[in-house]
């Protein structure tokens, strides 16, 4: 059924459907972004789609008018860092939450337009989507497969950081973790406790290239 919004000649999903035909002067920067995200667009879709979304995260200006919220960057981030655009990812956190956080902002905004005029929620849940992604794709620790929260996978993903540290928090005990590229070698040092296992992914994505990456682990009492 998703298909029946795609437009050939823009190369791109339709916003919707109106008396049967498509609505291609809508903002449609969120269907596209969960077409990507949900497989729904085919193999010759994605690459066009792709590069519809980003241009629209360029667009600093359609961010502020919130036509990506920051509830729903949640699912674009997410989608950018599968399909390693990790550059477009943390662009997009340094114009919308580095914009908060330069404008004095000690909670999150629900939109930049109205957060910048005091106006609208001041403090919104919704817009936490950095503390998830950076935490399971710059730092690098996740989950490794639903329904086991006992096993994570280690595996760092940036494209203009050169290091990280940070705390996972775990039922069984905090997850601490540091890495930093050296040399053209990722160094990494984790302190497990008991309980977590953890896969060490041999390479680390950084700056588009697969890293080689040595990890010291501590595992703890």
């Amino acid at each position: 059924a998703y298909q029946t919004l795609w437009d050939e000649k823009a190369g791109r999903f339709a916003a919707c459907r109106a008396e049967g035909e498509l609505k291609m002067d809508i903002y449609a920067g969120h269907a596209n972004s969960l077409a990507l995200l949900y497989g729904l667009a085919d193999r010759k879709q994605e690459p066009r789609v792709l590069d519809y979304v980003a241009a629209r995260l360029d667009d600093t200006r359609a961010l502020a008018q919130a036509r990506i919220a920051h509830y729903f960057l949640y699912y674009t981030l997410s989608m950018l860092l599968e399909r390693g655009r990790t550059s477009d990812a943390e662009r997009v956190i340094r114009d919308c939450w580095g914009y908060m956080k330069h404008r004095g902002a000690w909670t999150l905004w629900e939109t930049l337009e109205r957060g910048n005029a005091g106006e609208g929620s001041m403090c919104h849940g919704w817009s936490a989507a950095p503390t998830a992604l950076l935490m399971e794709h710059t730092l690098g620790i996740r989950p490794a497969t639903a329904g086991k929260p006992n096993e994570l996978i280690f595996a760092p993903q940036a494209a203009t950081v050169t290091w990280a540290r940070g705390v996972y928090p775990h039922p069984l005990g905090a997850v601490e973790v540091e890495w930093a590229l050296e040399a053209g070698v990722v160094r990494a040092r984790l302190s497990v406790p008991r309980g977590v296992k953890v896969e060490v992914s041999a390479k680390a994505l950084i700056a588009g290239r697969q890293l080689p990456m040595v990890a010291d682990m501590k595992r703890r009492s």
